[in-house]
C-alpha cells in the first residue's frame, strides 16, 4: 500500500492508506479530506465557472501538485501533459491512479492539495 499525506491549503495533513491500482481522488474523497476540489479554480470548460465534473478529468479543479513518490503514480496521460504543462509536478488526483508494481511494500506518496492558491499566494 501507499501512504498519501494530502497537505491542505491551510497546512493540515492527512494521511490517507492508498492501495495498488487505486484512484488518488476516490481514496480522498472516501477519507473525507477537505478540499479535495479547488473551490478557488475555475473551470477552463465551463466558461470560467466554478463547481468540478466529477472525477472525469474535463475540469481541473481537482489538481494536486506531487511533492513526493510521483514514481508511485500511474504516468501522466497525454491530456493532463497538455493542461497542466506549466507546471510538470502537477496532476489531476482523478487522472492519478497508485501504482505499486514491484516496488516497497509501504510507499509513501505526498500532495499538496489546491496548489494554485500556493502558487498565487492566497
Amino acid at each position: 500500500r501507499a501512504m498519501v499525506s494530502a497537505v491542505g491549503p491551510d497546512g493540515t495533513e492527512t494521511t490517507v492508506p492508498c492501495y495498488d491500482g487505486e484512484n488518488l481522488r476516490l481514496a480522498l474523497l472516501r477519507a473525507k479530506v477537505p478540499s479535495v476540489n479547488d473551490p478557488t479554480a475555475l473551470r477552463y470548460d465551463n466558461k470560467g465557472r466554478g463547481g468540478d465534473c466529477g472525477g472525469h478529468g474535463v475540469c481541473a479543479t481537482c489538481v494536486v501538485s506531487v511533492l513526493a513518490g510521483a514514481s508511485h503514480l500511474n504516468e501522466r496521460t497525454r491530456s493532463e501533459r497538455q493542461l497542466l504543462r506549466k507546471v510538470a509536478r502537477w496532476r489531476q488526483s482523478c487522472r492519478a491512479v497508485v501504482t505499486l508494481g514491484d516496488g516497497p511494500v509501504d510507499a509513501e506518496v505526498r500532495i499538496q492539495l489546491a496548489p494554485r492558491a500556493q502558487s498565487t499566494g492566497g
